[in-house]
């Protein structure tokens, strides 16, 4: 080889050596940055993998919970909700700077929501919006607040944050389901036309599609057997009915359909409907509710004997249970109001309290006992001799316990006429004879007779209160007549008071006459009488008014100077006698007030009638007491972020 090709071939190596040099060198560089890319990667999977795995278990949740068809998860799902929650916040602690926190913090407080602990859910949804202004979550967080409030039961909170969330938002993602919570916190207000209008625009709406059209059309039909429309209700319970692939929401539909068929009146399809939910049941938990109802639409077709035999079905095959109370309670109930065997029901109400203490029907049972063994008194006084006025309040009693202890409307109307009929004069024949107008008008519903009643109650007792009240309601007497005329009685009553005091003055200035004369002045403050005087401020008036001048006025132009000055400001068919006592409010519908929509629990009112005769609120025969369940505020799509 020549001295050139040597000289070039150890070029050549030292080419070849440097440019391997390089190639490490660029190699290890990237190794390392590859590396970083890696750690990099491992991290962002890391935190995605948590909030993936924090996402499935509450999608798993909602899976579960919407195929169970009850009101409350179950306990196995809330152990996802639970877990899911722990994967969130594992998210939010350990990678605070992750582009998942505001998902994970909305994941964590809807998941809280599913677990009804609306205070830590509301708390999470804050955090969001305070911590992440910019978020696109910011209107599912303020959904999930308007949630909360509607799950502790702040109705007007709800409404306003819901109605702010639709306003601010008009192309939110799920304002149907905003719509419906609007809708359904109507109905919890008792505001149910608000919540028909609610519900029957939400299904005019594009954004019903997606949303549980049975569940709407249950939740309207529920609003309408409220305003007792029971014929539309039926419509919405059929069609929610058909709609629903969940066998217990379907069970659920049907049911209120047999409710809408009672009250209508259509007794034997109501009675065949639960004949069929009993073959058809999605499982044995809902016998006893389906007995329940077959028993009550037995009843009201009159065949009292099968109702007895399926009540008592009832209590064989679930002893111990409510069930079992509300069947005696049931039984007790038809033995007292349809067979009329008052021995019988007693003995029947004192076993409901044996079989479930703690439960609401013991407590209703207690109470119609008592109503019984009332009835009997007032009965036994009526027919025992005394004065009249003594027999009249006895009677009265007696109708009052029939009317709203005992539920015996046309029994209450007949005791209410034979007490005007027998005791035309007494103190109470007004109260009597305005009760029939009021229950013609607000049980009977009966518009054309209770007004030719409270026009004969005017007639006939113009200077009483309830005939003031009566002339209101009949269109005699303009609507401020009632207050003015109770105006009148309290200044009477000012000056009857007046004139006691007047009297009791002069009664102790002859005292002291007397004291005087006979011992002096010591004798007065030895007696105490003095110390007594000053207390009760008598002697003070005594000395600026003086008691000769009192005496020389008379307490006889006194009361005529009153009467007269009342005589000029209104009627002269006033008269300054003792008044009947007025109605119980809130059940006779106390005069000059609109009665109640629905009866609630009576207020005791001062000066009417006995405590232990005033009416409880009693269920009517045919209806059991409602369920006390929780509100189904929780219930509804929470989709978890996408």
């Amino acid at each position: 080889m020549t001295s050139r090709g040597r000289e070039r071939g150890g070029a050549g190596v030292q080419v070849r050596v440097r440019m391997g040099v390089r190639m490490d060198v660029r190699m290890r560089v990237c190794v390392r940055v590859l590396a970083v890319l890696v750690l990099l990667a491992g991290a962002s999977c890391a935190y995605y993998n948590t909030f993936h795995t924090a996402r499935t278990y509450f999608r798993d949740a909602e899976v579960q919970y919407e195929a169970s068809g009850q009101e409350h998860p179950a306990p196995g799902v809330l152990d996802l909700y639970a877990k899911s929650i722990e994967r969130s916040q594992k998210v939010i602690t350990s990678y605070p700077n992750s582009k998942w926190v505001d998902d994970a913090r909305l994941l964590t407080g809807q998941a809280y929501l599913r677990r009804e602990e609306y205070e830590k859910a509301q708390s999470t949804f804050d955090e969001l919006i305070e911590k992440h202004p910019e978020s696109k979550l910011i209107p599912d967080a303020v959904f999930g607040i308007g949630l909360c409030q509607l799950g502790r039961g702040d109705w007007e909170d709800a409404q306003g944050t819901l109605s702010r969330l639709l306003s601010d938002n008009p192309e939110y993602k799920r304002r149907g389901d905003v719509m419906y919570r609007l809708a359904e916190n109507a109905a919890k207000r008792r505001d149910y036309r608000t919540a028909v209008a609610g519900y029957t625009g939400l299904l005019a709406e594009k954004e019903a599609k997606g949303l549980d059209l049975a569940r709407i059309h249950r939740a309207r039909g529920e609003a309408y057997l409220a305003l007792e429309i029971p014929d539309s209700a039926l419509i919405d319970f059929e069609v929610a009915t058909s709609l629903s692939n969940v066998p217990e929401k379907r069970y659920e539909a049907k049911l209120l359909a047999g409710e809408s068929l009672e009250k209508l009146g259509r007794n034997e399809e109501a009675f065949a409907l639960y004949a069929q939910l009993e073959r058809e049941m999605p499982g044995p938990k809902e016998l006893p509710r389906t007995l329940l109802r077959q028993g009550r639409a037995l009843n009201a077709l009159g065949r009292h004997p099968d109702a007895l035999a399926v009540y008592a079905r009832v209590i064989t095959d679930f002893p111990a249970s409510t069930f079992a109370a509300e069947a005696q309670y049931q039984t007790a109930l038809t033995e007292e109001i349809y067979l009329e065997d008052l021995d019988a029901a007693k003995e029947s109400y004192g076993k409901v309290r044996d079989i479930s203490p703690g439960s609401e029907f013991a407590t209703l049972a207690d109470e119609r006992k008592q109503s019984i063994d009332l009835y009997g008194q007032y009965r036994t006084e009526m027919a025992e001799g005394g004065e009249e006025e003594k027999k009249a309040a006895a009677a009265l009693m007696v109708a009052e316990v029939a009317l709203f202890r005992l539920r015996k409307i046309d029994e209450a109307i007949a005791a209410y006429e034979a007490i005007e009929r027998d005791y035309p004069q007494s103190m109470v024949a007004p109260k009597a004879a305005y009760a029939v107008a009021w229950i013609q008008e607000h049980e009977k519903g009966d518009s054309l007779a209770a007004l030719a009643s409270y026009e004969r109650v005017f007639s006939l007792y113009p200077d009483t209160e309830f005939g003031v009240d009566a002339g209101v309601r009949s269109g005699r007497l303009s609507a401020d007549s009632l207050s003015i005329y109770r105006g009148r009685v309290l200044r009477l009553r000012a000056v009857a008071d007046s004139l006691s005091e007047v009297s009791r003055a002069q009664a102790e200035a002859a005292r002291m006459d007397s004291l005087v004369a006979a011992g002096g002045i010591d004798s007065l403050v030895a007696a105490g009488v003095i110390d007594s005087l000053v207390a009760a401020g008598v002697i003070d008036s005594l000395a600026a008014g003086g008691i000769d001048s009192l005496a020389a006025g008379g307490i006889d132009s006194l009361a005529a100077s009153q009467l007269d000055s009342l005589a000029a400001a209104g009627s002269d068919t006033l008269r300054p006698a003792p008044m009947p006592r007025p109605m119980p409010p809130g059940v006779l519908a106390p005069p000059g007030t609109a009665p109640p929509e629905s009866r609630a629990p009576v207020p005791r009112p001062p000066e009417t009638m006995p405590p232990e005769v005033m009416p409880p609120e009693v269920m009517p025969p045919d209806t059991a007491p409602p369920a006390t369940s929780p509100p189904d505020t929780a219930r509804g799509s929470l989709s978890p972020p996408e």
